[in-house]
């Protein structure tokens, strides 16, 4: 039985065991941590620990600053100091909690000119150092804070002192039954990102309108987009009326599109707007979908197969066009001992490379960051990159075992662009040529063309692991239902068909071509 093995570890310690190998190897493992250190460090900067929603109303005879504060996670926190800059100059502080209402000319003043907002609290900056002081600094991006001058009978005017909130709903008249003046609604929200298919919204609303003239806002989901945005199936939040804030836990299995917003008197809907979600990942959401993402194994999964291309060209393409073959064939072993023997060895480099290229990047997670990925992920993904880097290796040796050097060299490398660099242009071409360009199209046909790639099994990987955290992006942003296209039964017989359908021609046009002189 050692008999058997020793000339495939004789072989894999020539393929694996070369200085391009581990040099590349290395090379790939360490961009991918630098790559996700260099992204982690860049989300944990600008992700704010506690956030703001808030409004800043200007009178004459008074400016009112209301709003809420809270933390990562959407929950409301107390003892938050709002510290107003300006040109790095503290000008003026407050401290607020939760659901605030504070009455000072002053605020009024400073937000005229623009002002840098700075939210200081006792939050840890992660779950590993807790109770630090961290002060956060706000830019245009994530503060949400309206400046309005005026209110109650005429249309309000905005002066942003930062780039407003990203998902804002203000409302005025609209129906010609009721008179310009009437009412006046200012919705503001955020939609967190918690955990596995559940998200967290927050609202913060304001009613302008006359003492006599009370309204009810009532907030929705909406469900299975159609070509109408007010259609569709809805799922009521939650009603802003005498409650100022709101802040509802929202399930995510059936995916959203839009945050619903409905004006409503007396039972009668006086206005409906629908807006976009923009769900906000928090920082460990974003940890997570950083580990999974192509981020990391951007480099391994996009440039290692080029180490395969190399190993089938000395294994069996270069041996075959200097003659060394007819040497080995002049002992007692057949043609299957050698396709078979240096076969196996491409694949076990495959094996030993991944896992020290996966053992090596979760450990590195573990010390920088605190978090790594569970068992089931990281088999998913080795199961992914090994299913790669083999079908791959297997289409490669089924060249090798019919064209020689230079041929064999051409038609490889041009699968490789081909596969690896010019594949989604060939699927945006497709999706372009055969239907409306948009952007839904074009993730399902990347999906359904992805089964004639050798290159996608890491990319299937992803998306299942992403979808074990649910933290996979697309199904929130583009309303296309991947489980429905990306069937896990291909998903598995795919590449086992890509590799035994090369290894089985590979060898029989191998066994039919002459060695010898």
């Amino acid at each position: 039985m050692i008999g058997y093995f020793t000339p495939i570890l004789y072989d894999f310690k020539r393929s694996f065991i070369r200085l391009s190998t581990l040099l590349l190897l290395i090379i790939f493992i360490v961009s991918g941590i630098g790559l996700v250190y260099l992204v982690y460090v860049n989300i944990s900067q600008y992700r704010p620990l506690i956030d703001i929603i808030a409004i800043a109303i200007d009178t004459n005879n008074t400016c009112l600053f209301t709003g809420i504060v809270f933390d990562i996670k959407g929950e409301l926190i107390d003892n938050v100091n709002i510290v107003f800059k300006i040109r790095n100059e503290i000008k003026y502080s407050i401290v607020v909690s939760k659901y605030f209402e504070y009455s000072d000319k002053k605020i009024c003043e400073i937000l005229r000119e623009a002002p840098m907002i700075e939210l200081r609290s006792s939050i840890g900056v992660n779950d590993r150092v807790p109770g630090v002081s961290n002060p956060i600094y706000v830019n245009g991006s994530y503060i949400g804070i309206y400046y309005m001058v005026g209110y109650a009978g005429r249309i309000p005017e905005y002066s942003a002192i930062t780039i407003p909130i990203r998902q804002g709903f203000q409302s005025k008249d609209i129906e010609s039954s009721i008179r310009e003046g009437d009412y006046e609604i200012l919705v503001m929200y955020r939609v967190l990102f918690l955990e596995r298919f559940r998200a967290r919204a927050i609202f913060l609303g304001v009613d302008f309108s006359r003492e006599d003239f009370k309204l009810n806002i009532k907030l929705y989901c909406l469900f299975k987009q159609s070509s109408s945005v007010n259609e569709g199936e809805l799922y009521e939040i939650g009603v802003l009326s005498d409650v100022r804030y709101l802040i509802k836990d929202i399930d995510l299995k059936s995916g959203f599109n839009y945050i619903v917003i409905r004006v409503v008197k007396n039972s009668i809907v006086l206005e409906s707007q629908s807006i976009p979600i923009s769900v906000t990942y928090t920082l460990e959401a974003q940890s997570i979908n950083l580990l999974t993402s192509n981020i990391g194994l951007a480099l391994f999964e996009q440039f290692f197969p080029i180490v395969f291309i190399y190993l089938a060209y000395t294994l069996l393409a270069k041996p075959r066009s200097t003659g060394a073959l007819e040497f080995v064939l002049a002992r007692p072993i057949t043609k299957w001992n050698i396709y078979i023997t240096r076969y196996l060895a491409g694949v076990l480099t495959a094996l030993v490379s991944t896992t020290v290229f996966l053992l090596v990047m979760n450990l590195s997670y573990l010390i920088l960051f605190g978090i790594t990925l569970d068992l089931y992920s990281n088999i998913l993904i080795f199961i992914g990159l090994i299913g790669t880097l083999i079908v791959f290796y297997t289409l490669c040796y089924m060249i090798a075992s019919s064209l020689r050097s230079g041929q064999y060299l051409a038609i490889s490398i041009t699968l490789y662009i081909l596969f690896a660099l010019l594949w989604s242009v060939i699927v945006v071409f497709i999706t372009f040529t055969t239907g409306p360009p948009d952007f839904e199209r074009l993730i399902e046909n990347s999906y359904r063309l992805s089964y004639f790639n050798p290159l996608s099994p890491i990319d299937w990987a992803q998306y299942y692991v992403q979808k074990h955290y649910g933290v996979e992006l697309i199904p929130l942003t583009s309303g296309v239902d991947i489980d429905k296209i990306l069937n896990p039964y291909l998903v598995i017989i795919t590449p086992l068909l890509w590799i035994s359908i090369c290894f089985t021609i590979g060898y029989i046009v191998f066994k039919k071509t002459v060695l010898t002189s």
